[in-house]
This record gives structure tokens, C-alpha cells and sequence, in this order.
């Protein structure tokens, strides 16, 4: 969707705003008595940058996009990334090395982000950050990916953040190793192809109010697990041909008797998507954005993007042709990272009234088909802690729960657990 407004909640109440605390310049010697120096990202770093990361991507072990892939960002791209990375939104880190590293001439060889969740366009969001670290293979094992955290951390902390999140892959024993003290808050199986098998993302999280807290690693308590729980086998081609034309319509009949029509949205639906989607933002208790403030030209262009072979948006129309529900489920990264073409993730908005009587799970329903026909094998949903009822809801319809983001919602100042579930099909 284009950039989500926000609003404040009660009288009184204001977002989380970082405090602007400029990263100070790093160095020393690393194990090997090597020079390194660590300092914030500028805008003439940019290919730099992107050369650094298309090398790691070229190893295909560790990120989640293939090296290919990356050729969808533009040096004019990453270099209003950095400019970005002044607070506004987060830092970015990067450490050079070799005899001109004192002078800033040195060779790039680390990078680390540490980005607002969802880039901070949600404010219920804003107090965490993502972090992402890449190495130049020749610097790992020398400290210096665990110079750069320290540096990030200390940041972090300075500027108010609450929370640092880092997505590993559960292959991947450097990472795992470097980020010792976070702890496993979420388990995601089956989540990447690497190669000729699925293998585990992990969701590690940092709490950066309490200095003391986590200096060891360990495991989230443990959920009803998702099978199979070993080894994953790379799904098959789905035994239904993919969708091709428009998701057919049906009529469901809720708890009550009253029937409701479900169909997938349109263009022209843009204009009553987004009287409803704001009705039930000014909730505040279900939504993660607080406001969509998108002129319906801009609703129309985004709605116009769905393809029943990569997503699928669906209305539900109660008599009268009054709009009950939006949902939606998308593959992960929009589709362009082959490593999570696999997986879909779910949203859904329902009218208050239309709540608990059954049209959730008709929603529901309609997604895993959906899955089963355009090779979605990892359907996943993320729920505030605080929705009882559709934490339930999931459940009830084979999901399991993966973990929970401790913290990482904050609702009027109240901060609530982000709920992780999904289901293997």
C-alpha cells in the first residue's frame, strides 16, 4: 500500500519519537590487530553498499533474497535509504577496514541496519527496530560483527527504542552466535527454501529497557508444534492448476441465518474499503496502521495489483451491498524473493457487528484453499495478544502458535505481545 498516516489515541497520548542521538565514530584493532573503523552510513556510501550485499546475497546462505533479486533496488534507491537513516526512521552502520580506514578511505567490508519496524510508517511500531548485519566473508571471526551490535545497542538505547529485532535463519550459526544475547521469541518452520530443503526462521528479540536482561540465549516456551518438525521436504507443485481467472464468489451463511456474499475486491471497491478499513482503525485494538489516509486513486492503483496467481483480496457484502469485511493474503515480500515464495500472510478487518458469527472463519477458509491452489505451503497470521477471539479463531481453524514478539505493539502507551501463528499445508 502507499505510505499509511497516522493519528495519535486518547487526549494526551503521543507516539514514541526517537531521540536524535548521533552515532559517535568507532575504532580500534580488531583480534588480528587489523584497523577497523565503525561510523555511520552517508549517501556516498552507496555502492559500496549494494556491492557489499550483493556479495553476501551471492552466497545464497544467510539473506533472504537471491543476488538477482536485488537487481529491483537502484544505487538512487539504497542512497535515499541512508539519507533516511538519521534517526528519522533508524541507522545505518557500516565499518571500514585496511590503511585508509583511519582517513575514511578504507575498504567497506561490514554493514549493519538498524530500521523502525515497517520503516516507521506505523506508529504502534515505532519504539522497535530490525536489525540486519552483513560481513564481507574475508571479516568474519575477526569481531568485528559483534563491534558493529555493540555500537548499534548503545545507539539504540540512547535514542529511547525499547526493543531490537533480528530475523535469523536457523541454519545460520555465525548469526546465531552473534546475536547470543537475544532471545528465541518465535519459530517459524518451514519458512525458507535454501537449495533443495525448508529450513527454520527464527525471530530473535533484544529488550534494550532492561541492560541486564539477556545475556543468554533461550528458547520461547514451547508451542503445539506445526508438523512435520524435523525435516522439511521442498513442497510439491500444487495438484490443483493455479488460479488463473477471478477467485470465484460465494455466499456463506453466518451463525445466525443471515447470508453474506463473499467476493474478490475490485478497483471500484476502493472508496468503501476505506470507509470501513477507518472505521475499525479508530478502534485502535485490531489494526496495526491507525489511519489510511490514501485518496481513492491511490486505493485503486493498489487493489488494481492483485492477481488470484500471487494474492488474493476478498469483500464480504451483507444486504443492501454494505461492505462487513476486507481481508487479504499476500506472499511474503510480495512475491519477489524466491526463498519465501511459499509463504503467504493474512490480514483481516471485520465490522463490529459481524464479529463472533462465523465470517472470520468463512474467510479463513477461503484463504487456505486459496493456498492449497497457488502453492502456499507456510500460511501465516500475526494477532495483538489482547484479541482473544481471534487468537481463538485461528486455532479452531488448525493454526498453531509459533511464538510471540514480546513488547512489540503499543496501544495508547499499553505495550501488548505480537502474536506469531500459522499453518503448513
Amino acid at each position: 500500500m502507499p505510505d499509511i498516516g497516522q493519528q495519535c489515541g486518547p487526549a494526551g497520548f503521543q507516539p514514541f519519537e526517537p531521540v536524535c542521538a548521533p552515532l559517535q565514530r568507532r575504532e580500534g584493532r580488531l583480534k588480528d590487530g587489523e584497523h577497523y573503523v565503525i561510523r555511520a552510513a552517508v549517501p556516498e556510501d552507496d555502492a559500496a553498499v549494494m556491492s557489499l550485499i550483493g556479495g553476501v546475497a551471492a552466497e545464497g546462505l544467510y539473506l533472504m533474497r537471491e543476488a538477482s533479486e536485488y537487481g529491483i533496488f537502484d544505487e538512487a534507491q539504497e542512497c535515499a535509504l541512508i539519507a533516511a537513516c538519521d534517526c528519522r526512521v533508524g541507522l545505518m552502520l557500516v565499518a571500514e577496514t585496511g590503511t585508509g580506514a583511519e582517513t575514511g578511505a578504507g575498504q567497506l567490508v561490514g554493514l549493519l541496519s538498524a530500521l523502525q519496524e515497517e520503516n516507521g510508517r506505523f506508529a504502534k511500531l515505532r519504539h522497535g527496530l530490525t536489525i540486519g548485519v552483513m560481513l564481507a566473508p574475508a571479516l568474519r571471526g575477526r569481531g568485528l560483527g559483534t563491534l558493529l551490535l555493540a555500537a548499534a545497542i548503545d545507539w539504540a538505547r540512547a535514542a529511547g527504542y525499547r526493543r531490537m529485532r533480528a530475523d535469523v535463519l536457523a541454519t545460520n550459526a555465525p548469526s546465531l552466535a552473534l546475536f547470543s544475547r537475544f532471545a528465541v521469541e518465535v519459530r517459524r518452520p518451514a519458512f525458507a527454501r535454501l537449495g533443495d530443503a525448508l529450513v527454520d526462521m527464527l525471530v530473535l528479540g533484544l529488550d534494550l529497557t532492561q541492560p541486564g536482561a539477556a545475556a543468554g540465549r533461550a528458547e520461547a516456551p514451547a508451542a503445539a508444534p506445526l508438523a512435520p518438525t524435523a525435516a522439511y521436504a521442498v513442497p510439491v507443485a500444487p495438484a490443483a492448476p493455479p488460479p488463473s481467472g477471478p477467485w470465484p464468489a460465494r455466499d456463506v451463511v453466518l451463525s445466525d441465518g443471515e447470508r453474506v456474499r463473499l467476493r474478490p475486491g475490485a478497483p471500484e471497491d476502493a472508496a468503501p474499503i476505506l470507509d470501513m478499513l477507518n472505521v475499525v482503525c479508530r478502534e485502535r485494538e485490531f489494526l496495526l496502521t491507525d489511519l489510511f489516509n490514501f485518496t481513492p486513486e491511490e486505493e485503486r492503483a493498489f487493489l488494481s495489483g492483485f492477481q488470484p496467481a500471487e494474492s488474493l483480496l476478498l469483500m464480504a457484502e451483507a444486504a443492501g451491498g454494505r461492505l462487513v469485511a476486507c481481508a487479504d493474503a499476500q506472499r511474503d515480500r510480495g512475491g519477489t524473493a524466491a526463498k519465501t515464495r511459499h509463504v503467504a500472510w493474512i490480514g483481516i478487518a471485520l465490522a463490529r457487528d459481524y464479529r463472533g458469527r462465523g465470517l472470520g472463519r468463512a474467510l479463513i477458509g477461503q484463504f487456505i484453499a486459496w493456498g492449497r491452489t497457488a502453492g502456499i505451503h507456510y500460511l501465516g497470521a500475526n494477532v495483538f495478544a489482547s484479541n482473544a477471539r481471534s487468537l481463538a479463531l485461528f486455532r479452531r481453524m488448525g493454526f498453531r502458535e509459533c511464538g510471540r514478539q514480546r513488547d512489540a505493539v503499543c496501544i495508547d502507551g499499553r505495550y501488548v505481545d505480537l502474536v506469531e501463528h500459522a499453518i503448513l499445508l
